[in-house]
């Protein structure tokens, strides 16, 4: 019985183990899925050539947008043409967080 139990545990986590594709090409677009974020999946960032921009998918409707944010380096200009959304200049000097799990990040 236990050789059995060896067994099925095993086969359990070889099936259970596999890689997933870090980057997807679109039209005029990389979108990245960085190795480091594993367990995440309601967000999407789109690699564009003057900015990027994040979206943060709302977790009950995932079809629906919570929030874009474009994100543009503080010494580069603002492109004409820009997506909706929270315009964030990159890398920031400063933040605030509500949470002491978020504050871990910061460090």
């Amino acid at each position: 019985m236990k050789a059995i139990s060896y067994i099925f545990l095993l086969a359990c986590l070889v099936f259970s183990c596999r890689k997933q594709e870090a980057g997807v090409a679109t039209s005029s677009t990389l979108v990245h899925a960085s190795d480091s974020v594993r367990h995440a999946g309601l967000f999407r960032i789109e690699t564009h050539e003057d900015y990027t921009l994040a979206i943060v998918h709302n977790p009950w409707e995932k079809e629906k947008v919570l929030q874009r944010y474009v994100l543009i380096p503080k010494t580069a200009a603002l492109p004409a043409s820009l997506p909706e959304g929270v315009l964030i200049r990159t890398p920031l000097a400063r933040t605030v967080s509500y949470g002491a799990v978020q504050c871990s990040f910061f460090g």
